[in-house]
């Protein structure tokens, strides 16, 4: 009878010490989903390409990602006006193609079939970003590794608003 009130002790000291872990760090998870929440949300492509949205405002897209070989990554920019500017600066440990597009040609790119380009910067391991807004609408930096590795890349990207007329 003593060693199955044992065994029941410990089997409930177990389940408090896993409430207790659980309880603690289910704040901190919430709190660091909220910060990125505001920053980016990532969304998974076939063919490895992913996506990320800038859903605050003025709010700058930092971070690492690893582009596969043959993969993409995107991100959009959404409500911009005419003339406003996408900045930034991309450094990469492999080879990229980074492009510069409207949301018609996001599908193509997408869709993996012919698209075009407002402005471009290809087999680069380093660059700065400045492109410009030429309509309104949402616009979009795609990241290409046409290499043979992962490529690690650093992103730093914010947008600007132009010039008032």
């Amino acid at each position: 009878m003593s060693l199955i009130l044992g065994l029941l002790s410990i089997i409930v000291w177990q389940i408090v010490a896993v409430l207790i872990a659980v309880s603690l760090g289910i704040p901190s998870l919430v709190l660091n989903h909220e910060r990125l929440k505001l920053e980016v949300t990532t969304k998974p492509k076939e063919g490895g390409k992913e996506q990320v949205t800038l859903e605050k405002k003025d709010t700058p897209l930092e971070g690492t990602i690893l582009v596969s070989p043959k993969g993409g990554y995107s991100y959009e920019f959404e409500y911009l006006a005419k003339g406003d500017h996408i900045k930034g600066e991309i450094v990469s440990t492999e080879r990229i193609d980074i492009y510069f597009v409207d949301n018609i040609n996001f599908d193509k790119w997408n869709r993996d079939v012919g698209f075009d380009f407002r402005d471009c910067n290809e087999d680069v391991l380093e660059t700065k970003i400045d492109y410009s807004v030429s309509k309104k609408g949402t616009w979009y930096v795609l990241i290409e590794n046409n290499g043979r590795k992962v490529a690690k890349v650093k992103v730093h990207l914010s947008e600007h608003q132009g010039q008032k007329s």
